[in-house]
């Protein structure tokens, strides 16, 4: 997926506090509110190995510190760049400094969590969810649908996938569920998508072994 979500008609986003400017890494932290977990380390590896021949090409994006620190920053955008720099023992990072609020820094995240291509699909609902939780007067099926150049149909399906209970999202994550058994479990209630994964692992005597079992092969 390459999804392009721009805010049309909404508020815009405040103007450059400072020109791109090259930040020392040890005063940026990481976001706990960054909805992307999950890093491939070989992938880091690689973009650690461009940073060291070409240097980072695109700016990362921060806000000032929330708790008043100064001269210290909040990673907004760029986490990968952030990482990878680190990785190739950069001991500075092109940034651009932008005075955000805590939601418009949450949007950033979300959608550029949304452009990734190898986003899961339980995780494209999750970025859809959220974008229409934290602006339900400008996020709809409908607007996302055609920013994204998807149909509405695909977008509620891809948030149904949110519905599935725990043991299913583990599943999920783990390879074990493809995208058609996970919507249509997702369309069920709780007790009956316990019902629905037995069916698909026989083997197992509940849903918590199928769980345990996931987590132990990743």
């Amino acid at each position: 997926m390459n999804a392009t979500i721009v805010a049309r008609g909404a508020k815009a986003v405040p103007p450059v506090v400072s020109s791109v400017q090259d930040i020392p890494l040890e005063n940026i932290r990481e976001s706990s509110s960054n909805p992307r977990r999950v890093f491939d380390e070989a992938q880091l590896r690689e973009l650690a190995a461009n940073i060291q021949l070409h240097g980072v090409l695109q700016a990362i994006l921060v806000r000032p510190s929330q708790d008043g620190a100064n001269g210290v920053y909040e990673l907004v955008a760029g986490a990968r760049r952030f990482r990878a720099s680190k990785l190739a023992g950069n001991r500075t990072i092109p940034a651009t400094v932008r005075n955000l609020t805590d939601s418009e820094a949450q949007e950033i995240r979300l959608i550029e969590n949304l452009q990734r291509t190898n986003i899961h699909e339980l995780d494209e609902g999750i970025g859809y969810r959220s974008l229409m939780d934290l602006r339900p007067d400008f996020y709809t099926v409908e607007t996302i649908s055609a920013q994204v150049a998807k149909s509405p149909s695909y977008v509620k399906g891809r948030i149904s996938l949110t519905e599935l209970i725990q043991t299913a999202k583990t599943a999920f994550y783990d390879g074990k569920l493809s995208v058609a058994h996970g919507l249509e479990i997702a369309r069920l209630q709780p007790r009956d998508q316990e019902k629905a994964l037995m069916e698909c692992f026989p083997s197992h005597r509940s849903t918590g072994s199928i769980q345990r079992t996931a987590r132990q092969r990743r």
